[in-house]
C-alpha cells in the first residue's frame, strides 16, 4: 500500500511540475517584446523595458537616459536649477500623448547649453499617482503599461537671452527618445 501511495505522490508531483512549467512558458510567450531600439534617436534610454513599481501612493520607475548633440548646432534647454527632466509620452492607437509630466519649479535659470558633440546624461525618477488622483504628478491615463518615449517640449536651437523662441524648437525627431516599454 505504501508503494502505491508513493507512486501516486510521485505522479502527482510530476504533473504539478509540468503544469508549473507550462504556466511559466505561457507567461514568457505572452510577454510583450520590447520595441527595436531606434539608434538614430539623439535622446536614448539605457534599456528598452522598465518596471513600474506600485506603492500606496502611485507608480515608480527609474529610467537612465542620455542625449548626444548631433544636431550640428548648440542645443539650449530651459530649466529651473538644472532640472531638464523630459516628459513621458505614451503611444495609444498609433498616436503619442503626454502621459506624465514631472512636477517642476517654474523658476527660470540660465538654459543648459550643449554645443555640437556634447552629451548630457541623467536619470528620470518617475513617481506618478494614478490618473484622477489629487496627488501630483499623476499619470494621464488609467492604464499605465505601454510603449513610451521621452520628450523635451522646449529644447531649442537658439536662445535670445530672455526666453524660449518657439520658432527655434528642435525638430521633434531631435527631441524624442527611442521607444521603450513600461510594465508592472
Amino acid at each position: 500500500m505504501r508503494e502505491v501511495t508513493r507512486a501516486r505522490h510521485t505522479r502527482d508531483a510530476r504533473r504539478a511540475g509540468r503544469f508549473l512549467l507550462a504556466l511559466v512558458l505561457l507567461a514568457v510567450a505572452c510577454e510583450t517584446p520590447p520595441p527595436e531600439r531606434d539608434a538614430g534617436a539623439l535622446l536614448q534610454t539605457s534599456a528598452l523595458r522598465y518596471t513600474l513599481r506600485r506603492d500606496a501612493l502611485g507608480y515608480r520607475a527609474t529610467i537612465p537616459w542620455s542625449f548626444h548633440n548631433e544636431t550640428g548646432d548648440t542645443v539650449w534647454i530651459p530649466n529651473c536649477g538644472g532640472d531638464v527632466r523630459p516628459v513621458l509620452q505614451v503611444e495609444r492607437k498609433g498616436a503619442w500623448f503626454d502621459a506624465w509630466t514631472p512636477f517642476a519649479d517654474p523658476c527660470a535659470s540660465p538654459p543648459v547649453m550643449l554645443p555640437p558633440g556634447d552629451s548630457l546624461a541623467d536619470t528620470l525618477h518617475v513617481f506618478g499617482a494614478p490618473a484622477g488622483s489629487n496627488l501630483v504628478p499623476a499619470f494621464a491615463f488609467e492604464e499605465v503599461e505601454g510603449t513610451y518615449r521621452l520628450l523635451w517640449h522646449r529644447a531649442v536651437s537658439s536662445w535670445d537671452g530672455d526666453a524660449v523662441d518657439p520658432a527655434s524648437a528642435l525638430p521633434l525627431a531631435q527631441r524624442i527618445s527611442n521607444r521603450f516599454l513600461l510594465e508592472r
